[in-house]
């Protein structure tokens, strides 16, 4: 009997020696990485041709703004254009910042023309936006 418990004791300890060894079997296997989500494609939202042609409105008074083509030619300038897109988009900011850069072009314009000496020409640039009732918005 004697035998048989030191046997038992030998077989519990090796038994409790054996299993804080053990290793999960899922412990080495290196973590596969998740797949990528697959990718959201927004769709592309849907533009009017009253939308496009303000858009293009827009970059034209832009352009002939940056040519200084504020008032004339007549058809072909900046405050033409940005009323033109105003009248078909009352909210549009672009066309807004737009006309209130024509009239800081002018200001820009009658300080120049007062920095060399000219005043009634500065007069005069500083009243062409004033005279403009329609930049309004």
């Amino acid at each position: 009997m004697g035998n048989s418990v030191g046997r038992s004791g030998v077989l519990i300890v090796l038994a409790c020696a054996l299993s804080a060894c053990q290793i999960p079997f899922y412990a080495n296997q290196k973590k596969q990485p998740a797949p990528a989500p697959a990718p959201v494609v927004q769709p592309k939202p849907v533009i009017t041709k009253e939308q496009q042609v303000v858009k293009m409105l827009i970059l034209n008074g832009e352009y002939t703004l940056s040519q200084n083509q504020l008032l004339t030619p007549t058809n072909d300038n900046a405050y033409d254009y940005f009323r033109a897109a105003l009248k078909l988009d009352p909210n549009n900011a672009r066309a807004k910042g737009g006309l209130q850069g024509i009239v800081m072009r002018y200001v820009d314009l009658a300080r120049q023309a007062a920095a060399r000496g000219n005043y009634s020409q500065a007069t005069t640039m500083l009243n062409t936006p004033a005279s403009l009732t329609l930049i309004t918005y």
